[in-house]
Formats: structure tokens, C-alpha cells, sequence
């Protein structure tokens, strides 16, 4: 069945401007869920930028950690290959703040420094 109902005006009026009202709020609604969305893609174009900037310094850091790693085994190596090389007659020895050829006034101990580093050569 079909029917037709009749109003007042001031009813139709305050109806028309309930729907008036929710059409706006809709508006804004939608307006809002754009700019959202689009704020969402762009945190999560700069996060994915930032994780890449993140891996790539993450690589960075391992390659200079295992070059470290390779120039301290290197370094380790070769104070331990220089204390044990024989020069004729004179032992070629990596010192120390504590070396015992240098405190002891027995040995005729001379020091060389290279860098940092010192070595005594000791007479056999």
C-alpha cells in the first residue's frame, strides 16, 4: 500500500534541516577519512624510506665491524710474528709498560718505537 502523509511546515522544515545537517557531517566525514588516508600514506612512505636509510647504516655498520675485526686479528698477528723474529744474535720482543728485559738492569735491552708500538732487542 501507498500512503501520503501530510506535515506541517515547521516539521518539514526542522526534518529538512536534520538531513541538511547529516549531509554535511557526512561531508566532513569523508573530507577527514581523505586526509587521514592520505597522511597514512604518506608516514608510510617516509617509514619505508627511514627503514632503508636504517638497513643500509645496519650494513655499513656490520662491514666496518668486520674489518675491524680483520684489522685486529692482522695487528694481533703481527706484534705476535714481530716478538718472535731472530736477528742473529739479538731476540726482537713487543714491550710492554711491564717489560721484564727493561726493568731488569742485567739485560742490555734497547727500545725502538714504530707508532704506538715499542720493541726491545735484546742480545741472546
Amino acid at each position: 500500500m501507498f500512503g501520503i502523509k501530510v506535515i506541517k511546515e515547521s516539521e518539514y522544515n526542522n526534518l529538512k534541516e536534520v538531513a541538511h545537517r547529516h549531509y554535511e557531517a557526512h561531508k566532513k566525514e569523508q573530507a577527514v577519512y581523505e586526509q587521514e588516508k592520505k597522511d597514512c600514506d604518506s608516514l608510510r612512505n617516509q617509514l619505508n624510506e627511514k627503514m632503508k636509510e636504517i638497513n643500509k647504516l645496519r650494513e655499513q655498520n656490520n662491514n666496518l665491524h668486520r674489518e675491524v675485526k680483520s684489522l685486529r686479528e692482522f695487528k694481533r698477528d703481527t706484534l705476535d710474528a714481530m716478538g718472535h723474529i731472530d736477528l742473529a744474535g739479538f731476540q726482537l720482543q713487543y714491550c710492554t709498560k711491564k717489560c721484564k728485559h727493561c726493568e731488569n738492569e742485567q739485560h742490555d735491552c734497547k727500545k725502538y718505537e714504530f707508532g704506538k708500538h715499542q720493541y726491545c732487542v735484546i742480545p741472546k
